[in-house]
């Protein structure tokens, strides 16, 4: 946008649209700094270079690109949000921050060769969200969950935003399997393995014993 402003912060470059305010800058900026080290620490690595994050004052642009109206973040290489300039810094906002910023450690991690099972459960972890019991009930009341492969499919995919949901679900429920199964230095190893050139199958195996159809049971 015209009069686009700019700022460097530690392992990420901030843009964002004039029509958002210099405080709310301020607070972005310190949450994406401490998002960053916490997941810097827990990947055991930093992004290669600087992560380019871009704040958009209203959907003008996601309009643009088909991003439905209940989606307010996305990553394709660069971290693009839409926020409301008069919203200021909200739980939504600082999660969906993390969330988007977990995907660029994941795609550099995994050498851009995690499941979209593991992206997106990852991202949801980091952006605090944990999944009750109930949720998982109600998510799946009358039919069995996605076999793995078709919900990479479908998280490929946008979906309605009632498809989106149980496949976000199911999604995170194998990620918080697996970490109580063998804990979070076991998935940061998972993510590891596989930008090391392991298939799935074969880091599942290694970190947690498991074959894809014995995760999935």
């Amino acid at each position: 946008a015209s009069g686009q402003r700019s700022l460097v912060g530690e392992g990420f470059s901030l843009f964002w649209d004039p029509s958002i305010g210099r405080d709310d800058i301020t607070r972005i900026a310190e949450h994406l700094t401490e998002s960053y080290r916490r997941q810097a620490d827990f990947f055991g690595v930093t992004l290669p270079t600087s992560q380019i994050v871009i704040l958009y004052g209203g959907r003008t642009f996601f309009s643009l690109v088909s991003v439905p109206d209940w989606v307010s973040g996305m990553f394709d290489g660069k971290i693009r949000v839409s926020l409301d300039p008069d919203g200021g810094l909200s739980p939504e906002l600082v999660a969906v921050l993390s969330h988007e910023l977990s995907h660029a450690f994941v795609r550099h991690v995994s050498s851009d060769r995690a499941p979209g099972w593991l992206h997106e459960g990852l991202a949801q972890w980091w952006e605090g969200r944990r999944l009750m019991r109930s949720e998982i009930h109600d998510a799946f009341r009358g039919r069995s969950p996605h076999p793995i492969a078709e919900l990479n499919e479908n998280l490929a995919r946008r979906a309605d935003r009632a498809a989106a949901r149980t496949n976000y679900v199911e999604a995170l429920g194998l990620v918080e399997y697996l970490i109580e199964r063998n804990g979070l230095a076991a998935v940061a190893c998972f993510t590891r393995d596989l930008g090391e050139g392991r298939t799935v199958a074969e880091a599942l195996r290694l970190e947690f014993g498991l074959t894809p159809d014995e995760l999935y049971r």
